[in-house]
């Protein structure tokens, strides 16, 4: 095992609210609206006043804002009538969104980040059968044929792997009809490039927790940790689920650790 720094380090210094996430929750989705709401995760070096303003293409929402010293969160509703949903490979087109989110004081932007996702609706359809329970995927109520393969680390010094490496990858799958990858447990949390491919692509995304195969807890007690954890790997459309790796697989449906 390899141990070291082997993501990019920087230093960044700034005076007035700076966001560091950027999530595009998604309440309700269907071929007539889409109820949104827009997170945003602020670093607050001091009181400040002002306005949040999302944009996605010719949409504009704004909320004026009132922050205090610290992390703040802060919520906006959207709606967004009749959208173009995300598909996957062979159901339809892997529509996209580009939002953009601003802190303005009075014009000008103290900070901005941006998110490109797909509004969808994922279900896991768990219904009594005469041979137990059905076990399948439903895209925007549609049922899915999954037709993948699993993903492990592309090397084993991670940052040998190129942006050319994972669009390769990605685009040979989509290539090969396939319309799902399952993120092996036993490896790493991939880079944000992997997941953005995927929904580019049209890739829906299995994500196994990175516990490789150990004894990890099987009570309720342990479920709000899995909770924070599923938040690394949250943000892409994509993703369907978020489980522990091999046999915890059954046991991570009754806690009910579906995203």
């Amino acid at each position: 095992m390899t141990c070291g720094i082997w993501r990019e380090v920087r230093l960044e210094g700034w005076s007035a609210p700076k966001i560091t996430e950027f999530y595009i929750r998604q309440n309700q989705v269907s071929a007539e609206i889409a109820d949104l709401t827009a997170e945003v995760e602020a670093f607050v070096p001091a009181a400040w006043t002002g306005r949040l303003k999302i944009v996605a293409g010719e949409q504009i929402w704004e909320k004026t804002v009132e922050l205090t010293t610290g992390v703040q969160v802060i919520k906006l509703d959207m709606h967004i009538s009749k959208p173009e949903l995300w598909w996957c490979r062979g159901l339809g087109e892997p529509s996209l969104y580009t939002f953009k989110a601003e802190l303005l004081e009075q014009d000008y932007s103290v900070s901005e980040k941006q998110v490109k996702t797909g509004l969808r609706t994922i279900r896991l359809i768990r219904e009594r059968d005469t041979a137990g329970a059905s076990f399948y995927f439903e895209l925007n109520g549609v049922p899915v044929f999954a037709k993948g393969a699993n993903h492990i680390p592309n090397d084993s010094f991670i940052p040998e792997v190129t942006y050319e490496r994972y669009r390769h990858e990605i685009a040979t799958a989509a290539a090969s009809h396939m319309n799902m990858l399952r993120v092996w447990g036993g490896g790493f949390y991939e880079e944000d490039i992997f997941y953005e491919l995927c929904d580019e692509y049209g890739l829906l995304v299995w994500q196994d927790f990175m516990f490789a195969c150990s004894m990890y807890p099987g009570t309720r007690p342990f479920y709000p940790m899995l909770l924070r954890k599923r938040s690394i790997i949250s943000g892409a459309c994509a993703i369907i689920l978020a489980l522990p790796y091999g046999a915890g697989i059954m046991r991570s449906i009754q806690l009910g650790l579906i995203i």
